[in-house]
């Protein structure tokens, strides 16, 4: 969809970047989490059992009937992307801040660097160009991972432990020494998050407000809509999806409709070229993901720290025009509702679908998120 003219106007231009390399990072972090144990589990070599069982929890609010829950524990390898900004006084931030980068469903890392389409959606570029240190990291069971290690697709690869995941390697980041790969530890720590991951990290400063110094949410809201996020996606096994995916378990799932993901991830004003190479390179999701709801909770104690949340207008899965309101009613009764004591600001990028790095708007989103912080933690 070609980008109209005022809207191209009022994009901030890319600013030319003089940065040491960005390179992989390996954490080893041991977590332990109450994860839900369902009272009638998916038959997991049943590919209709997991794809119907997967449909029944996004069309119940309150998700499948549980039996309690389980002490997950274990020592799990995080894979990421460190980049370090050049040194440049103007951009240099005392303490340095570092943002932790995390994606939602079915992606990994390499959303944030705008691969192949250059660094008009590159958040690495963006930040760094206002001399922020950046780790994108794939979740647990997501990218690399992937194809390697198959942690349980119901049990163990579920909202809570991946949410103390983030905890644990937060502290790692912080203390440094032998505990982290980065070059230096960081004291100042801000959490950016999309969609999935917004929800880990608005679920992260409930629970353990004192982690980050920052929370920025984007693709979020408290309205989400699951039920026509299944129905469009269509997931089902990603063995039968992709041949990337033919060891995978069958509860790792991926979305079979590349138009259904186009029409639920894009809306407005985008590149053509984009979905059907985001469609290409889907990441999966796994049931326990899907299934284990209620994990996030009100971030009361959050208190005095600075929270943006920025959601496109046109976002068909927590902006859709099928619920009352407009986007930015939204997202003031998101911020009420989530993020009471924060320091709490929004931003609705217009003509900006689900998501929000791969629009036309992506530059003037990544520009107003760093001009935010900038401000914030000045």
């Amino acid at each position: 969809m070609a980008i109209p003219t005022a809207v191209a106007a009022a994009l901030p231009s890319t600013v030319e970047l003089r940065w040491s390399p960005c390179h992989p990072v390996t954490f080893y972090v041991r977590a332990s989490a109450s994860n839900v144990v369902f009272k009638y589990p998916p038959d997991p070599y049943s590919p209709e059992d997991i794809t119907a069982f997967t449909a029944a929890c996004s069309a119940n609010a309150t998700g499948p009937l549980l039996n309690g829950t389980t002490l997950t524990t274990g020592t799990f390898r995080v894979k990421g992307t460190y980049c370090r900004p050049a040194s440049s006084p103007h951009h240099r931030h005392q303490p340095p801040t570092l943002q932790l980068l995390v994606h939602g469903i079915s992606y990994n890392r390499d959303i944030w660097s705008g691969q192949p389409f250059g660094d008009d959606y590159n958040w690495h570029a963006s930040a760094l160009s206002r001399g922020y240190h950046t780790l994108a990291i794939d979740r647990l069971a997501h990218g690399e991972d992937t194809y390697r290690r198959y942690p349980d697709p119901i049990a163990v690869v579920q909202g809570p432990l991946q949410m103390e995941i983030l905890h644990q390697l937060i502290h790692a980041i912080r203390t440094g020494g032998h505990r982290s790969p980065l070059p230096r530890p960081f004291r100042r720590v801000v959490y950016v998050g999309h969609s999935y991951g917004a929800m880990l990290g608005t679920a992260l400063v409930a629970k353990y407000p004192d982690d980050v110094d920052g929370l920025v949410v984007i693709g979020f809201s408290v309205f989400a809509n699951a039920t026509r996020t299944c129905e469009r996606m269509q997931f089902m096994p990603a063995a039968l999806v992709d041949t990337r995916f033919r060891k995978l378990p069958l509860g790792y799932l991926a979305g079979a409709s590349r138009r259904g993901r186009e029409e639920l991830l894009y809306t407005g004003f985008y590149d053509d070229r984009i979905p059907g190479w985001d469609y290409r390179h889907q990441d999966t999701v796994t049931v326990g993901e899907m299934c284990s709801v209620g994990f996030v909770e009100p971030a009361e104690g959050f208190r005095g720290k600075p929270v943006l949340a920025v959601t496109g207008g046109c976002d068909e899965l927590f902006c859709s025009g099928e619920l009352p309101g407009t986007c930015e009613e939204k997202m003031r009764m998101t911020g009420l509702a989530m993020f009471p004591n924060a320091e709490y600001e929004m931003f609705v990028p217009p003509n900006t679908g689900h998501d929000l790095t791969l629009h036309y708007t992506a530059a003037q989103t990544m520009y107003r998120v760093q001009y935010f912080l900038d401000k914030r933690l000045a």
